[in-house]
């Protein structure tokens, strides 16, 4: 609601009179901030700030004011500098810690967060932002402790509710977040985030038509989120709806509505199914102003480069990259269309420049890889070392009579998670299923029972690995101690079914299990093996594959998450069945 105009000129006389009276900037502030106008309430603040510079909540505003007319960098140094006035403020450091977190800087926003924690360590906002932020690192039991905390101190929170169910979803207890998620649902809690988290658990289920309609309810509520759009889209992808999988982004667009992250998604949608018409003919209805968004300009540079048009990708490349620190992503796109373009020593250079910022970063290793091999570089010998892939044999596990038991149990137990009618068409599977979530975090009794074998050969994996002599493949690779499953999830071929080469980003180790394989193709005697190589992309030189494994059932291979790797395509039998995970170091809680 807008102040009187009667007010508003007697603070503009009264600065007419005194304009150093920072009572009378402290009240044009606030009535500008009334009227949304965040450009009017800065100079105010900032002048009022000039005479009382250790007025705390005048900081705070000014942040409020910057973040909201997108100014984060400003903002930060606005909650800052009031923090420099008052330590103990847990306004400005509940404000600084949500801008860092929203701003994709969660490893900056959590020491500072748990500083605040010590002045006040029943702040239950405070310990919510702090388990957010610890979501986004991955440290998922850390981030439900802080949950528990922010709840045993607040107990109608939330958000610190919602944050709880997301770490159980994040430690694979799927169906305890999702009675976490229904408790707030029926007790009248109606938002966006409520349903699209929703999706997500019900998707990790299995619950695929369940997951849709939470979709359409989240966009429903807010139909501006983009991330509801992706999942709706890929969620009908996989139930075979190929005909309106791409409906909801459509409708958004006849609407109006045509922010750039939209936009973004769904022509990265195109792209994967391989609809480059229509993937033209969509980018000619969206105005320039809106396609010079760097993240846009990122998608036309691999559109670009796949059709082999060099120069457009990288002129779209350079804007991408323009800013001062860029998404390391998108500093993989360009080096891989340098690779297309026969420029393995520009790519090379690039991605050491990026892998110092992330010196473990599993896409420019991998395609680093690629480069130095390109190129010649000893150091490529050491980064893709043959010993480096293991295979072992695991046996028959306790309970189970022999082997063809175990895996006929184990078939039974995969075969009802197998819910999706298609591959997802952002996955490098072509030609079979998928199953939703952390597979082995089902109760059946021969997926517990592979569990417990997988879980002895990983460890026998990195004591193999602790124990190896002669250089580190890499400067960041360290063999974690504490681990954790990242992802796991099975996968079912038909005849004609392959992976294309691919890398797991996200892992430290990942690995295969074959559950049930093709018999040999007499015609072809390596059909349906995994293999070890090149890209999936049409190099000037031809890269040779490096290794190749058999799919022998009861076999696990397990190998550096960023080896390049896929299958070649089988021709007999019916399907092939496999249990594939990754592992990544896991984040032991401290306490309080």
């Amino acid at each position: 609601m807008l102040c009187k105009p009667r007010r508003r000129r007697r603070c503009e006389e009264a600065l007419e009179a005194a304009p150093k009276l920072a009572l009378a900037h402290q009240l044009a502030a606030a009535i500008a901030i009334k009227a949304q106008d965040d450009r009017q309430a800065q100079q105010h603040l900032r002048a009022f700030l000039e005479l009382e510079p250790d007025n705390v909540e005048g900081w705070l505003s000014l942040g409020n004011s910057y973040r909201r007319s997108g100014g984060p960098r400003d903002a930060e140094l606005a909650y800052r500098q009031g923090l420099r006035v008052d330590l103990q403020h847990g306004g400005c450091r509940r404000a600084l810690v949500r801008l860092l977190y929203e701003q994709g800087h969660s490893a900056h926003a959590i020491p500072i967060a748990e500083a605040g924690l010590r002045y006040a360590p029943q702040d239950a906002g405070l310990l919510t932002l702090l388990g957010e932020a610890l979501l986004e690192t991955e440290a998922f039991e850390e981030a439900l402790h802080r949950f528990d905390s922010a709840l045993r101190h607040r107990p109608d929170s939330a958000a610190a509710r919602q944050g709880r169910a997301l770490a159980l979803r994040g430690l694979d207890r799927q169906e305890d977040a999702l009675s976490e998620l229904r408790a707030l649902e029926q007790a009248g809690l109606q938002h966006f985030s409520l349903a699209h988290n929703l999706g997500n658990v019900l998707s990790d289920l299995g619950r695929l038509e369940e997951a849709e309609a939470a979709y359409t309810q989240a966009l429903a509520l807010n139909p501006d989120y983009g991330p509801s759009y992706s999942n709706l889209a890929r969620t009908r992808w996989c139930l075979g709806d190929d005909a309106r999988f791409l409906e909801p982004f459509e409708t958004a667009f006849a609407a109006g509505r045509l922010a750039p992250p939209l936009i973004k998604a769904y022509l990265d949608a195109l792209l994967a199914v391989g609809q480059r018409a229509r993937f033209d003919e969509a980018r000619s209805r969206f105005p320039d102003s809106l396609l010079a968004e760097p993240a846009l300009q990122d998608t036309l540079a691999r559109a670009a480069a796949a059709a082999g048009d060099f120069p457009a990708a990288f002129q779209h490349h350079r804007k991408a990259l323009s800013d001062a620190e860029p998404p390391l992503q998108w500093e993989c796109h360009a080096a891989q269309t340098e690779l297309l373009a026969g420029q393995p020593g520009q790519a090379a250079a690039r991605l050491e420049r990026a892998l110092a910022r992330d010196p473990g970063n599993g896409f420019l290793l991998a395609y680093l890889g690629v480069a130095w091999t390109l190129i010649g570089d000893p150091r490529a010998k050491t980064l893709l070392a043959k010993d480096l892939v293991i295979t072992m044999d695991l046996g028959v596990p306790p309970g189970f009579e022999s082997l063809n038991a175990f895996h006929e149990a184990l078939k039974k137990g995969l075969e009802e998670e197998h819910t999706a009618r298609q591959h997802p068409f952002e996955q490098t599977l072509r030609g079979g299923t998928q199953t939703q979530g952390n597979v082995l975090r089902l109760g059946h009794p021969a997926i517990s029972a592979l569990r417990y074998q997988l879980e002895r050969a990983v460890e026998d994996t990195l004591a193999t690995l602790r124990s190896r002599s002669g250089p580190a493949p890499h400067p960041a690779f360290t063999v974690p101690g504490a681990w954790r499953f990242s992802g796991a999830w099975s996968v079912r071929l038909k005849p004609q079914g392959f992976h294309t080469m691919h890398v797991h980003p996200m892992g430290f180790y990942s690995a295969v299990y074959y559950v049930e394989a093709p018999p040999a193709d007499p015609q072809d005697p390596q059909a349906g093996w995994l293999q070890f190589g090149p890209p999936d992309l049409t190099l000037p030189t031809a890269l040779p594959i490096r290794e190749t494994r058999a799919p022998v059932p009861g076999r696990l291979v397990l190998f550096p998450s960023y080896f390049w790797h896929g299958t070649r395509p089988f021709t007999l039998g019916s399907h092939r069945t496999t249990v594939a995970f990754d592992i990544a170091p896991r984040v032991i809680p401290r306490g309080d």
